[in-house]
Order: C-alpha cells, then sequence, then structure tokens
C-alpha cells in the first residue's frame, strides 16, 4: 500500500482534534500538523509553519516493531 491509497479529503472527514496527521495543503506542500477547533472557528497548523489551508490529510504510519 502507498501513501498515495492512504489520502482523505477535509470534505470528507476530519481528524481527531489535535491529533498530528500527514497533512497536503492548496500547494501541495505535504508536512505534519493538526486541526484545531474552538468555538468560534476552526484551521489546520502546520508544525513549524503556523495556520494553512489543506485540503487532504492522512494518518502517521506505524512505527517499526524493530528498530
Amino acid at each position: 500500500m502507498s501513501l498515495d491509497d492512504n489520502w482523505i479529503s477535509v470534505s470528507d472527514r476530519l481528524p481527531e482534534e489535535l491529533q498530528n496527521v500527514l497533512i497536503c495543503t492548496n500547494q501541495k506542500f505535504i508536512t505534519l500538523g493538526y486541526f484545531a477547533s474552538t468555538c468560534d472557528w476552526n484551521e489546520w497548523r502546520a508544525l513549524g509553519i503556523g495556520v494553512v489551508e489543506v485540503t487532504h490529510w492522512q494518518d502517521l504510519p506505524v512505527a517499526p516493531k524493530e528498530l
């Protein structure tokens, strides 16, 4: 299975709030980020960058059992 198979559109479903996930921005930039919601607004934040516009996301892969 490739990473391409796992992208979820933000219009279909959102991750749990503050859960780190892979995000793809509207500029097709892929990075680590999370979704945050308050009573006034919802936003995506890319770690180390700040607020970004996200089109798709996916869960992070599981770490290897043996290192």
